[in-house]
């Protein structure tokens, strides 16, 4: 239910990227959800995803070398890099990739837009619009200062390559979640990062932090792995 009254979290840090990053953000995700876009529509914001932004969205390598974050009217720009797809992608009976926002059921002649798991993700991934995504999203990931992960639990080799790159040449990385993953924990401790914050829960109501400064250490009666809780310390 869209509730303009309520800011949900992810909208407050979108805010605050957008104040303090030149009016520009870009969010890689794996998920195929709306909660990005729906967080970025309350921010007020422009969002790329590789689409136009229409009622009928088609796909368009050029959109996003236009200077979005300078668009008047809007606050800002959003990147949203869905590296295995979204919801609201289709292809038409033409093969074409195209953007149906907020359909319910899938439309006659159309076929959903999605990387779903297993081996043939990896061959889908060559094809358009994921290539071009790939790109945008690596080239984004290779020019920014420092990284925030919600959730993700680097367990997936399309993602994150070009992140551990950046990580391990000293850029700044910060990760909350509710369970840390081995797969997290031997891609940044493991590979010697040497600027990190990795928050996690422990004991139901603490938060376990590992800190490239400060080593293992629990803090007691609070969810700072929880990103309401966590913008607490940031804004």
């Amino acid at each position: 239910m869209i509730n303009e009254q309520v800011e949900i979290p992810l909208t407050r840090l979108i805010k605050y990227f957008i104040d303090t990053a030149e009016r520009k953000v870009s969010i890689v995700t794996t998920n195929y959800d709306r909660l990005a876009e729906y967080a970025a529509s309350l921010a007020k914001a422009f969002i790329y995803n590789g689409y136009f932004q229409n009622l009928i969205g088609h796909f368009s390598k050029t959109i996003e070398s236009n200077h979005l974050n300078k668009l008047i009217g809007f606050n800002g720009q959003v990147n949203i890099l869905k590296v295995h797809g979204s919801l609201d992608w289709f292809k038409n009976q033409h093969n074409e990739n195209t953007q149906l926002p907020l359909r319910h059921t899938i439309p006659l002649s159309y076929v959903p837009s999605i990387v779903t798991p297993g081996t043939s993700k990896y061959l889908e991934t060559h094809n358009e619009p994921y290539r071009t995504i790939f790109s945008i999203a690596d080239r984004e990931i290779q020019a920014a200062k420092g990284f925030l992960c919600i959730g993700y639990g680097f367990n997936d080799i399309h993602v994150q390559p070009y992140l551990i790159r950046q990580i391990k040449d000293k850029k700044p990385i910060i990760v909350i979640t509710r369970e840390l993953t081995s797969q997290t924990k031997e891609a940044i401790i493991g590979n010697a990062c040497k600027n990190y914050i990795l928050i996690e829960q422990a004991n139901k109501s603490d938060t376990r932090v590992f800190s490239s400064n400060f080593g293992e250490y629990l803090i007691e009666n609070k969810s700072y792995w929880e990103l309401d809780n966590f913008l607490k310390l940031i804004l």
